[in-house]
């Protein structure tokens, strides 16, 4: 049985456990395993996330398997560039549970507590194909792409959007 719940400031690791595991699936064959690890360990610090999960403009959710241990997790919050749009900022579930529908649920419940906003934007990397295939699935739409510089290589991001 898989619960979906605010997170809390101890579940700050937990999260950054599944963060680890995730890039790992998902980027190591795109960026490289030593850039995941600094990536993670630089966008994942526990005093950061804490913070971000104490700030009440931002929502965080996590999924736990029976109530112990933390599979997935989701945050939201605004986007500084436009009134109206909520960013998802992290989306990440770990790999042995991907396919069932635990992505969907912290979807779900993120959107469903973030209030004052009408649209949500997220960008992904062009080569993170599982990333693309979920949000593709969950009614987001390609409204943008640009090049950028991450890590001193050239990546195509693309943006995504779509009504709350």
């Amino acid at each position: 049985m898989v619960d979906i719940r605010s997170a809390e400031p101890p579940d700050a690791e937990a999260i950054r456990t599944v963060a680890r595991g995730s890039w790992h699936a998902v980027y190591d064959d795109i960026l490289g395993p030593e850039t995941v690890d600094r990536t993670v360990d630089d966008w994942y610090g526990l005093d950061s996330l804490r913070r971000v999960i104490g700030d009440p403009e931002h929502v965080v959710s996590v999924a736990e398997d029976g109530g112990s241990e933390v599979i997935g997790f989701a945050h939201v919050g605004p986007q500084p560039e436009a009134e109206t749009l909520a960013e998802l900022y992290r989306i990440y579930v770990l790999p042995v549970r991907w396919g069932e529908g635990v992505g969907s649920r912290l979807l779900a419940d993120v959107t469903g507590r973030i209030a004052g906003y009408d649209r949500l934007g997220l960008s992904v990397l062009a080569e993170n194909e599982v990333g693309i295939a979920f949000y593709e699935r969950e009614g987001f739409d390609r409204v943008g792409v640009e090049e950028i510089e991450f890590e001193g290589d050239r990546y195509e991001e693309i943006r995504y959007e779509r009504p709350l």
